[in-house]
C-alpha cells in the first residue's frame, strides 16, 4: 500500500489530515500484512521474533557499544531460556556515530560482538542505498538490500542483520525514527515476499529486562513473560515499566544506586501507578500492526521523537473507532521493567523529559484522546521527595537524601520546561532529529 498524498493539508485542519492519513495507511497495511503472514505462516517448534534496534555513538566513550554488549548478551540468554529464536535488525543510524571515525569504530565493535555470539553464516552485513529519485526528504525510506530468506532459518539459532545506514549530508537519516523508517519499509516488503516472524520486539541499546519482584516469577524470564502475555492474552502489543538509571560512561554499567533526576523519578513513580505509554525501549507487538504503524508514523511524522507514544495512540484510536476496549489491545506489565538511560546532569535530565513532553503534546494534537497528563507539580514533588526518603532508609545510599536540595533548586527549570505548552514540529520533513532535540 502506497502512502496517500492526495489530500492537501490546506483544505482542512492539517492535524485532521495527518490523523486520517496515518490511520488509513496503518489499517490498509495491517490488512495486507496479516494476509501475507497467514499465507506464509511457518509451523515452528520455537517462536521466532524480529528484534529492531537503532544504535548511534555520540562520542569516543563508546557508551552505546558498551551498553549494547550487555543488553545483547542478556537478551540472548533470556531468549535461549525462553525457547525463542531471534532475528536481529541492528541499524547503525546515520553512519553510526557523530563522526565517520566514531561510526566506523562502533560498527566494528558491534560486528565483533555478533561474531563472538553467533555463527558467521548467521550474520549479514548491509549498507543502505539512497533512493534513485530527486524527490527525497526525511520520510523517504532508503533501501536495505538484503533478502532475509538468504539466511537459512535454523531452530535454536538466532540471526543478525547488521545494517549500516549511510550518513546523509542533509541529516535526513539522523535519528532513531529514521532508522525505524527504513526498517519498517524493509520489513513490509519482506513480509509480502514471505518472511513471517511471530512477533516484533523493539529495544534500545541499554535495554535489559528484569522483574520488579522476582519472588514466584523465576519459572519464566521477563522476555518470555512478555511473549506469553502477547500471545495468550491475544493482545496487539505489550510493554514494561521504566527503570531509569545513569550509566557509567567507561563500562556502560547501570549505576542503580545513584539517584536519577527528579523528572525521571517522578515519571517512574507515576508510570507504576497508571498506564502512560508503550515504551520504545521494550515494546513487543504483533508483526502486522507494528510494521504498518511504524511505516505510517515515519512517513507522515518523520520528525517525531516519541514513536512509542505515537504508536500507542494509533492503537488506541484504532480500537476506539472499532468499539474495542483498549485494555484488550495493549498491556503494560507491572511485574516487568526495563533499563532506561538518563543523563547524570540534572539540567540535561530535565531537558530530556521536557523534549519528550514537547513531542508528546504534538502527537496529542494529531491523535487526541488518552493524553498523558502528568500529576500536578505539588503532587509530583511530594511523591519524589517521599521516594528519596524511602530510598535512603534501610542501609541504602544516603545520596538520595542529599539529592533533595538539588531537586528543590531545579524547581524553576522544571516549572518552565515540564509544565509548559511547548510543542515540537514532528511532521517537519527536513533536517535531523534525535530523542533529545526539540525540533
Amino acid at each position: 500500500m502506497e502512502p496517500n498524498n492526495s489530500i492537501e493539508a490546506t483544505e482542512v485542519n492539517p492535524n485532521e489530515v495527518l490523523r486520517e492519513n496515518i490511520l488509513e495507511m496503518y489499517s490498509e497495511g495491517v490488512t495486507e500484512l496479516e494476509q501475507s503472514l497467514n499465507e506464509n505462516k511457518v509451523e515452528r517448534k520455537r517462536p521466532r521474533g524480529c528484534v529492531v534496534i537503532s544504535l548511534w555513538e555520540e562520542d569516543e566513550s563508546y557508551l552505546t557499544s558498551s551498553m549494547f554488549e550487555k543488553s545483547f548478551q542478556d537478551l540472548l540468554v533470556q531468549a535461549k531460556d525462553s525457547n525463542i529464536d531471534l532475528d536481529f535488525l541492528l541499524v547503525c543510524n546515520n553512519g553510526g556515530g557523530a563522526s565517520p571515525r566514531i561510526g566506523e569504530e562502533m560498527y566494528n565493535r558491534i560486528d565483533s560482538l555478533l561474531k563472538k555470539h553467533l555463527k558467521e553464516e548467521s550474520i549479514r552485513r548491509i549498507i543502505t542505498r539512497k533512493p534513485n529519485t530527486e524527490d527525497i526528504d526525511a520520510a523517504t525510506a532508503w533501501d536495505i538490500p538484503v533478502e532475509i530468506a538468504e539466511i537459512d532459518e535454523r531452530e535454536g539459532e538466532s540471526r543478525a542483520f547488521l545494517i549500516r545506514q549511510q550518513k546523509d549530508s542533509s541529516d535526513l537519516n539522523k535519528g532513531k525514527v529514521r532508522a525505524l523508517r527504513d526498517v519498517s519499509n524493509f520489513l513490509y516488503a519482506q513480509i509480502v515476499k514471505g518472511y513471517a516472524p511471530d512477533f516484533v520486539y523493539q529495544m534500545d541499546a541499554e535495554t535489559i529486562l528484569s522483574f520488579n519482584d522476582e519472588r514466584g516469577l523465576l519459572v519464566k524470564t521477563p522476555f518470555r513473560t512478555m511473549y506469553d502475555n502477547l500471545v495468550r492474552g491475544k493482545l496487539t502489543a505489550v510493554g514494561t515499566k521504566d527503570l531509569f538509571a545513569i550509566m557509567e560512561k567507561e563500562s556502560g554499567k547501570p549505576l542503580l544506586t545513584t539517584p536519577v533526576g527528579p523528572t525521571q523519578l517522578g515519571y517512574q513513580i507515576e508510570n507504576k501507578k497508571k498506564f502512560i505509554t508503550l515504551p520504545g525501549g521494550a515494546l513487543m507487538s504483533k508483526v502486522a500492526n507494528y510494521v504498518s504503524g511504524m511505516r505510517a508514523i515515519t512517513h507522515y511524522t518523520p520528525n517525531v521523537g516519541v514513536e512509542d507514544y505515537m504508536y500507542t495512540k494509533v492503537l488506541r484510536t484504532d480500537a476506539e473507532r472499532k468499539n474495542i476496549d483498549f485494555n484488550t489491545v495493549v498491556r503494560s506489565l507491572n511485574t516487568t521493567r526495563h533499563l532506561n538511560r538518563t543523563p547524570s546532569d540534572w539540567v540535561a535530565a530535565i531537558k530530556q523529559m521536557s523534549n519528550w513532553r514537547m513531542h508528546a503534546r504534538a502527537v496529542d494534537d494529531i491523535l487526541p484522546g488518552g493524553e498523558y497528563i502528568p500529576y500536578d507539580f505539588f503532587t509530583n514533588a511530594y511523591l519524589v521527595i517521599d521516594q528519596r526518603v524511602r530510598d535512603s532508609k534501610g542501609g541504602k545510599v544516603v545520596e538520595h537524601l542529599f539529592q533533595i536540595p538539588k531537586d528543590l533548586a531545579a524547581v524553576p527549570k522544571i516549572l518552565n520546561e515540564i509544565y509548559s505548552n511547548k510543542k515540537a514540529n514532528i511532521n517537519d520533513r527536513y533536517g535531523g532529529v534525535t530523542w533529545t532535540t526539540s525540533s
